[in-house]
């Protein structure tokens, strides 16, 4: 399915939503402004569905702003990529927000585009990005190995962002039961362990006072913004802990003591729940590698529990719908940390 057919699918699913009052708003995106960014898009009446667009560079993690929802009853929809709804399948697990109230749109997604990684590797001047991100929105086909641009060819590898390089899951978990697929199911990725763990096994051949100062050097870089947390869709509290102005955990100056306890902290918060999409790394106004962080314990905690194990699609399904089946198979899932057994490693004594 093409593009364009992707965006038609989409517009008209979402007439069709908000016309017969299903859904109160629907989530996805729309062109930014500028090419190459379009941004998250909030739609609540019909004649603004027009307004939404799915192109290749569709990456932001909509999954967030479902939490913004979470006062109320109405039903929302919200346009959901592989990592959208594994970041959605764990908000439903931590009984954030109900299942029933949900309108999954799914997406194939083939990995989407970083603009800056497409214009560096068609060697774009400075001046020309404009026209030419605009060209590569429209027609990037999401099955195609590669596009031309600037007169030369630009395989899609090279411009991929690099969350989606070490992607392993292209499409929403079969669990979520997406209620409506706005194109067809992407094939499977699997990426090599280099790909999936290499910048993770060379800092653990660091030494540990290599590793000390690759840490001290990153954390105190930190301006304390809150970007990478805000935007992490994983990060689902009502409150976090570290703006609890009672207990004081967490101070107020921004020096390296107080920025490692933050990091830290969040860190064994996704520990085992990260989906991987990178929002927090892209966030970032000083580049921090966070996903390194994140991915290294992933990695330990793969070795240590195995892979999450999610439950099939029909498990626990209701009488009621799809919608109520996928609730109550989300939380029998086997969420690495948050599930205590008799017979979990406890090596460290």
């Amino acid at each position: 399915m093409t593009v364009n057919a992707v965006t038609e699918k989409l517009r008209q699913t979402a007439r069709d939503l908000l016309q017969s009052g299903q859904v109160g708003v629907v989530i996805g995106f729309e062109d930014g402004r500028f090419p190459g960014q379009p941004r998250p898009a909030f739609i609540r009446r019909a004649e603004d569905a027009d307004r939404l667009v799915w192109n290749a560079f569709c990456g932001a993690n909509l999954a967030k702003y479902v939490l913004d929802y979470r006062v109320g009853d109405g039903k929302i929809a919200v346009v959901a990529k592989g990592c959208d709804g594994a970041a959605l399948a764990r908000i439903i697990g931590d009984q954030q927000f109900p299942r029933q109230r949900l309108v999954v749109l799914a997406v194939g997604c083939p990995g989407m585009l970083d603009a800056g990684r497409v214009a560096d590797a068609a060697g774009l001047p400075d001046g020309a990005w404009d026209a030419a991100l605009a060209q590569v929105a429209a027609a990037a086909e999401p099955g195609a190995d590669g596009f031309e641009l600037n007169g030369k060819p630009v395989s899609r590898s090279a411009g991929l962002r690099p969350q989606c390089v070490r992607c392993r899951q292209p499409n929403v978990p079969a669990a979520l039961e997406p209620d409506v697929w706005l194109s067809e199911p992407a094939p499977e990725r699997h990426p090599s362990p280099d790909q999936l763990y290499g910048d993770v096994a060379a800092l653990e051949a660091m030494s540990v006072e290599e590793r000390g100062r690759f840490w001290e050097e990153a954390f105190s870089r930190c301006l304390r913004c809150f970007a990478c947390r805000n935007v992490c869709p994983v990060c689902d509290c009502r409150e976090c802990v570290l703006d609890d102005a009672q207990t004081r955990w967490l101070g107020k100056a921004v020096n390296l003591a107080e920025n490692q306890f933050f990091h830290l902290t969040r860190a064994m918060h996704v520990a085992g729940r990260c989906v991987g999409c990178g929002q927090c790394e892209e966030a970032c106004p000083v580049g921090l590698p966070l996903t390194v962080l994140y991915r290294k314990l992933s990695h330990d905690l793969e070795e240590l529990f195995g892979p999450v194990e999610m439950p099939a699609p029909q498990e626990g399904k209701a009488a009621a719908g799809a919608a109520e089946g996928a609730a109550a198979g989300l939380e029998k899932a086997e969420w690495a940390l948050t599930r205590f057994r008799l017979n979990d490693p406890d090596e460290f004594d």
